[in-house]
């Protein structure tokens, strides 16, 4: 199974789950593509990464992408332009992509994960 966010561009995440998978692309030239900011939501609690420059929270988007069961996913909205850098500032100058999580997803994922959660 196969589900794609697709707005004709460069591949920059994939979620591969048990081969179950999930492909995250995002237009924009592919040498000054960046990570845009990855907010997830479950629960009452979020936690957001920025993709810009920033190793650590690349380290622990990609850390967590991989341990993304698909089915696990309610929904994935995509915010971009003019509407990403109005809501989220210069953190959203890359687009935003809201991954949703279905009730109790939190509880499935590993206590490293599930830490860096907080309320809403």
């Amino acid at each position: 199974m196969t589900t794609m966010v697709d707005l004709k561009a460069q591949v920059i995440d994939t979620i591969n789950h048990n081969d179950k998978i999930v492909t995250i692309t995002l237009d924009g030239p592919a040498k000054t593509l960046k990570h845009p900011l990855y907010i997830f939501k479950t629960d009452n609690k979020k936690m957001q990464i920025s993709g810009y420059n920033n190793l650590i929270d690349s380290f622990t988007r990609e850390k967590i992408l991989g341990k993304i069961n698909p089915d696990w996913i309610e929904s994935i909205n995509v915010i971009k332009d003019k509407e990403a850098t109005e809501k989220y500032g210069q953190l959203g100058q890359f687009g935003v992509v809201i991954i949703e999580f279905k009730k109790g997803t939190l509880d499935n994922l590993p206590d490293e994960i599930s830490k860096l959660f907080t309320d809403n």
